[in-house]
């Protein structure tokens, strides 16, 4: 044979893909119809998935910032990630399964059932169609959905989640308010026992430093100045009566050395009274003292003595002229001394002024730098108390609910058409992976086949010419017989095609009667009204 008619022969067309359709027939059509079976079941007999929805606006205050600022972080991504964490706790979600009974075929644990309604329920923010990346994402609306195979329980878990995002941003807004009242109120506390505190110390500072403070210095060398004109003064004093002391000495020296004069006991007695009450004087004794009244009368006595000796014995003008000089020394003397202690108190108290000067310096820097710890507590409890009184009017604000409010404005209602499962897809699907099994066997099956069926695989298993071929020659029993397998074959196909006709037609009409299908009565209660 040659070889273009073997080439020819051994060329693949539609005519062989049809007889070996033919021949392997049954292990197409099985798989086929068993996926199509196998889908239409699945489709049918998975349960309908309804999902509510609900939407929720926030809507800003409608209180002007510049009249009452609120102390609530206005990060609203922040805030709406918080509320959705707090919502989808376990015991959140825990107390929604008990309240409506979900899952009560289900004998899993709770922590399942709460994944479960995890999986089950979804919130997410509705993000504006132009986002800016450099700004902070604002999020202005919130969907809320659940998905049950009841859809007025859906509705109503909806419902009850929209009211417990809604509380929950409530609650947290209130706590913030709340928390930065009571932040404050600490702050405020601390302080002001702080500005006591300094306040005591400076108090304290004063009591201890008295005289050398700031506002003695003016005094203190004022003291200083008069101090110094009356040391000048008594200087002077204490040289004259030094001079005079001198001059009444040498006067009674010359008395003494030209008179002979004997020492006169009355005298002596009156220069003792009268050295006396100097000494008193000098000591700062008042004429009230009982030692300065003594003094005066005993004077007073010898006086009258001195003056009665006078008249009867002439005078006694010599003795009279020494008693008065000695007295004037005295006098003198006692004045000299007195002078003296007066500078020696006098100079004390200018050194003493002195110090309080030149401390004042170093007393002022302390004190200024513990007045400015005062004025910077007073300047920040002034700042603290505002602050405070701005927060307590936001807490107020906050707990009245006339800041950022949350308005529903969807609510959920009954779904009249179920989320999943998409029966035709589910069944279009199954029917495509049965004819996808069944071209895999039917391949499979051709593979594996060791028969010989066509010269070119009798030229691979025999590597002869082949000189002739001898066509098929089929009795009128044996066309007839293929006739009649034939016919079956085509009567089975039909069926099939007709039954998988009949269950995708059953299929859409399950669909389109669940979807029309009128809900129950309590419907309206599941979803009429605001969150």
């Amino acid at each position: 044979m040659p070889p273009t008619q073997l080439q020819t022969e051994a060329a693949f067309s539609l005519s062989d893909l049809a007889i070996i359709l033919r021949r392997r027939f049954f292990w197409f059509a099985l798989p086929a119809g068993l996926g199509a079976l196998a889908a239409a079941g699945i489709a049918l007999g998975l349960p309908p998935v309804y999902e509510a929805q609900t939407t929720i606006l926030i809507v800003p205050a409608n209180i002007s910032e510049e009249v009452v600022r609120t102390t609530v972080v206005a990060d609203k991504e922040a805030r709406f990630q918080q509320a959705r964490l707090r919502l989808l706790t376990r015991d959140s979600l825990a107390s929604i399964i008990e309240e409506f009974e979900l899952y009560r075929d289900a004998s899993a644990p709770m922590e399942a059932l709460v994944e479960r309604m995890r999986e089950d329920a979804t919130i997410e923010p509705i993000l504006p169609q132009i986002i800016d990346p450099r700004a902070p994402l604002e999020i202005d609306s919130v969907r809320i959905s659940y998905r049950h195979e009841d859809p007025v329980i859906s509705a109503r878990v909806t419902t009850s989640l929209g009211r417990e995002f809604i509380r929950f941003n409530i609650e947290a807004r209130a706590a913030d308010a709340q928390g930065t009242s009571d932040f404050l109120a600490a702050e405020l506390k601390r302080e002001e026992e702080e500005l006591e505190g300094v306040l005591r110390e400076i108090t304290e500072f004063k009591e201890k430093h008295v005289g050398e403070l700031p506002d003695d210095l003016k005094m203190n060398q004022t003291a200083v100045e008069r101090l110094r004109r009356e040391v000048n003064r008594v200087e002077g004093q204490k040289e004259e009566a030094q001079a005079q002391a001198m001059i009444l000495q040498n006067q009674l020296q010359k008395v003494r050395e030209g008179g002979g004069l004997e020492d006169d006991p009355l005298l002596q007695r009156r220069e003792q009274i009268e050295a006396a009450l100097l000494s008193f004087t000098a000591q700062g004794y008042t004429d009230a003292h009982p030692d300065v009244k003594l003094a005066k009368a005993q004077l007073a006595e010898v006086e009258m003595e001195v003056g009665r000796r006078a008249d009867d014995a002439d005078g006694l003008p010599h003795s009279t002229a020494v008693a008065r000089l000695v007295s004037q020394l005295n006098r003198a003397t006692v004045a000299a001394e007195v002078s003296a202690r007066k500078l020696d108190r006098m100079y004390e108290d200018v050194a003493m002024y002195e110090m309080r000067i030149a401390n004042s310096p170093n007393r002022e820097a302390e004190l200024a730098q513990t007045e400015g710890r005062a004025d910077s507590l007073e300047r920040s409890i002034l700042q603290l108390r505002e602050k405070k009184s701005r927060a307590d009017t936001a807490k107020s604000l906050e707990a009245q609910q006339k800041g950022e409010k949350f308005r529903v404005i969807e609510s959920a209602q009954p779904p009249s058409q179920p989320v999943s499962p998409n029966r035709p897809l589910v069944f279009v699907i199954g029917v495509l992976v049965g004819v996808l099994v069944g071209i895999v066997a039917l391949v499979v099956r051709e593979v594996t086949d060791a028969r010989v069926y066509t010269i070119a695989e009798l030229h691979e298993v025999l590597p002869i010419p082949v000189l002739a071929t001898v066509p098929v020659i089929r009795l009128p029993s044996e066309i007839a017989e293929a006739r009649a397998r034939y016919r079956r074959w085509g009567l089975a196909s039909a069926a099939a095609a007709l039954l998988a006709l009949f269950i995708g037609g059953a299929v859409y009409a399950w669909v389109a009667w669940d979807q029309s299908a009128p809900l129950p009565r309590d419907s309206a209660s599941a979803g009429g009204g605001d969150v």
